[in-house]
């Protein structure tokens, strides 16, 4: 028996079979998925490489006026006697909005009442000096004024003795002439002239010493005139003297009373926050007792960022702010734009340092209900800062393709 190199069952078969050949037919599904899936990479591929990111970075802050608020606070400790406005009050530049006293004890003595008593007693000498001064130059004024007078009538006497005495010279002179003619005609004697020439020489030296008398006098005169100028001189002098020290008096007086009683006053006009004495506290050397809002002044928020997220932070970038008084699910966020990045750290301790940015505000308001409320200073608020986009591509694959070049190089 020859053995067959197929079965009989096998070419059996085969002459049996009229279908032809089996072929295996691909689902349709797998077509549409793999295009699908073609469809949906070269999508992908195109919004990474179309497609933008904007990192944000999230900080907190509040709102406060531009140019800040203004404290107002005391020059030195001291005790609060009156409050004169209330939280919320207008007040003006220069108003007083707190009076303390700075009264000081010492073994059950007032020392500031001890002090005005001493003040007081100075004005009351110095007050009596410028009375006995007074009286010292009027009595002095007067002794001038009545030695003028004096000397003045003496003058007017001098003037008529020594016309009268001119006469006297005169009429001796010419009885001198007449008896010198009648000698020369021998009616007279020698003897006789000579005795009329003798009364004539002496009517002339009566003469001459009032002359001098009245000159003596004219120096008296101008003496006394010169010392009533020098009167008048002192007397202004010691004026100025007197009211000098009573403006060194006045200013020592005022100091004791400033340095007694105290007044606190607004720095600017606006309104007052944040009072934090009350009446009868003790209050320390430039301690902040209230908080003034400038009037008309626009509000703008200020975010302090830590080191970890100012680095792309800049002037000009686009801030969404949420206030923490108003719900952002219920009345949306608030716009701003970055105006001034500080470029020094505000602390830099055992804390991480942070940096303040100051945003300006689209709006001093949101609407509630319909009404406007009005932002207020202090409030606070979270922003999230909109820094530069990029595109999603570079985002993704930049960190690997620059570790890439950082390994090359």
């Amino acid at each position: 028996m020859s053995s067959m190199l197929f079965r009989e069952e096998v070419l059996a078969a085969q002459t049996r079979q009229s279908l032809g050949a089996i072929v295996l037919m691909q689902p349709l599904s797998m077509r549409c998925a793999a295009w699908t899936s073609v469809f949906l990479v070269a999508a992908l591929g195109f919004f990474l490489v179309t497609s933008e990111y904007a990192p944000r970075v999230r900080v907190s802050g509040h709102i406060r006026p531009i140019g800040g608020l203004i404290k107002a606070v005391t020059p030195q400790f001291g005790r609060v006697v009156v409050c004169h406005v209330r939280e919320g009050s207008k007040v003006a530049a220069g108003q007083v909005i707190y009076e303390l006293s700075s009264e000081r004890n010492s073994e059950n003595r007032n020392i500031d009442s001890g002090i005005t008593a001493v003040f007081a007693e100075k004005y009351r000498l110095l007050e009596r000096e410028q009375s006995l001064q007074v009286e010292q130059w009027a009595g002095r004024e007067r002794a001038l004024s009545e030695r003028l007078q004096f000397i003045a009538a003496g003058l007017i006497r001098f003037e008529q003795e020594i016309s009268l005495q001119k006469q006297r010279v005169a009429i001796a002179a010419q009885v001198v002439t007449r008896y010198r003619s009648l000698r020369d005609a021998g009616y007279v004697s020698e003897l006789q002239i000579m005795q009329h020439e003798s009364e004539q020489s002496e009517q002339f030296a009566r003469l001459q010493a009032l002359e001098r008398a009245k000159l003596e006098s004219q120096r008296d005169l101008a003496q006394t005139r010169s010392e009533v100028e020098q009167l008048h001189s002192q007397i202004a002098i010691n004026n100025l003297q007197i009211l000098r020290a009573r403006a060194m008096l006045d200013h020592e007086s005022a100091e004791q009373l400033a340095h007694s009683r105290i007044q606190v006053v607004a720095p600017a006009s606006g309104m007052v926050t944040s009072l934090t004495a009350v009446v009868g506290e003790s209050v320390s050397a430039g301690a902040s007792l209230a908080t003034v809002v400038p009037t008309g002044g626009e509000l703008e928020a200020q975010l302090l960022a830590p080191s970890r997220a100012i680095g792309f932070v800049m002037q000009g970038q686009s801030v969404r702010l949420r206030l923490d008084a108003f719900p952002y699910q219920k009345y949306g966020y608030l716009e701003g734009s970055i105006v001034s990045v500080e470029q020094s750290p505000l602390s830099a301790g055992g804390s991480e340092p942070t940096y303040r940015i100051t945003v300006r505000l689209a709006q001093q308001f949101l609407s509630v209900t319909g009404q406007r409320q009005q932002f207020r200073p202090g409030m606070g608020l979270e922003a999230d800062i909109r820094q530069r986009p990029q595109r999603l591509v570079s985002w993704l694959f930049g960190p690997m393709l620059g570790a890439v070049k950082e390994h090359k190089s």
